[in-house]
């Protein structure tokens, strides 16, 4: 069995207790260094790669190369926690410089005399961090959208049959006909009927 397949039959029991899981002693190993892993990175999103495998080969005993691999494996079964951080990171970076405005905006208004330049570089790079610099693409109208509307139409000449017979074009047209008239009194009965 290949490691990868390895991995896949982890993710499958990843959440089961010790005790109902079917998993060898040494896919439980791995399980244990996967849960390790998607755990770490969920409670420290700042955390390096590095400074995982520096922690996963002391607390489970494996070689550096193994830990990035069960990282890497990690990652490809759970998405990208890359993507994750860098939501983490505007968060932080917006918290932060949001904290400088407020501070900034506090000393100013003791003294306002007070010269700053944190202010319009808080300002500058919480707009950066949140892509404010960018102009919305426009959005359309939605009010004017509207979907196709149906025309009904008796000719059924417009359907494109090819060669059909001008009777047979009459008795298609009248048993439309009928179908529309009996539909239309359908609706005229439920409505007298709703008054």
């Amino acid at each position: 069995m290949s490691n990868l397949k390895v991995y896949e039959k982890i993710y499958i029991h990843l959440f089961e207790s010790k005790e109902e899981t079917k998993l060898t002693e040494a896919e439980q190993r791995v399980k244990d260094r996967c849960l390790a892993i998607y755990t770490k990175k969920l409670d420290d999103p700042l955390i390096s790669d590095k400074d995982l495998v520096s922690l996963i080969t002391k607390q489970f005993d494996v070689s550096k190369s193994q830990a990035y691999y069960d990282i890497s494996n990690v990652e490809r079964l759970f998405g990208n926690f890359r993507r994750a951080n860098k939501e983490y990171i505007r968060h932080l970076v917006t918290e932060t410089q949001k904290e400088i405005i407020k501070k900034e905006l506090e000393r100013l208004k003791a003294d306002p005399e007070y010269k700053t330049r944190n202010l319009s570089y808080a300002v500058r790079v919480l707009a950066l961090a949140n892509n404010l610099h960018h102009e919305d693409p426009d959005t359309p109208d939605w009010g004017a959208i509207q979907p196709p509307i149906a025309e009904v139409n008796d000719d059924i000449t417009i359907l494109d049959l090819g060669d059909v017979k001008d009777d047979h074009i009459e008795k298609l047209r009248a048993a439309y006909m009928n179908i529309i008239k009996k539909e239309a009194t359908d609706v005229e009965e439920i409505i007298e009927n709703s008054e």
